[in-house]
């Protein structure tokens, strides 16, 4: 699965070159995957159908979790991964990403996961 092997390529301590330039290259696409994956398994609904209820989001919230028992321990290895990649973009002044691909992956990692 995608999601395993940016955990393999960000589980390094010390980024090589060649994971440098996967990231430089390839995190705009993995920020789009992660989107369209949390859509899917929390069911966003289009911007047009939005919820106009917190109470009717939280309840919808707590419904996917209980029937995915599974989905907690997928979004927290999501955000295992968010968290990696925002600190080798920080730390690493050899990672060039977008700012606006960097405040995403720094949003998502600063998010809790329910």
């Amino acid at each position: 699965m995608w999601l395993d092997l940016w955990v393999r390529i960000t589980g390094f301590t010390t980024p090589c070159d060649e994971i440098r330039v996967f990231i430089n290259q390839y995190s705009n696409h993995l920020l789009q995957r992660i989107c369209d994956y949390l859509r899917k398994e929390l069911k966003v609904p289009k911007y047009s159908e939005m919820f106009d209820d917190t109470e009717v989001f939280n309840r919808e919230t707590e419904a996917i979790f209980f029937e995915k028992p599974e989905l907690e321990a997928k979004l927290n290895k999501v955000k295992t991964l968010t968290e990696k990649v925002t600190s080798i973009c920080e730390s690493d002044p050899h990672v060039k990403v977008s700012f606006a691909v960097f405040e995403s992956f720094k949003q998502l990692a600063k998010s809790s996961v329910k």
